[in-house]
């Protein structure tokens, strides 16, 4: 996993969980903002939520 897109993804769940939004909605914000700035599934797909 690359590090410099982890680092965004992180920042924009934990940018949208300060919003309010619940975790699996927060990861699927961050996730579709990488896909609406045309980044590559490799960066952003192998993230996913287990749990609350």
């Amino acid at each position: 996993v690359n590090d410099a897109a982890t680092t965004v993804l992180m920042q924009d769940f934990y940018a949208q969980l300060q919003l309010g939004k619940i975790a699996s909605e927060a990861l699927k914000i961050a996730q579709c903002n990488f896909i609406e700035r045309g980044v590559h599934p490799y960066f952003w797909s192998p993230f996913a939520l287990i749990g609350r």
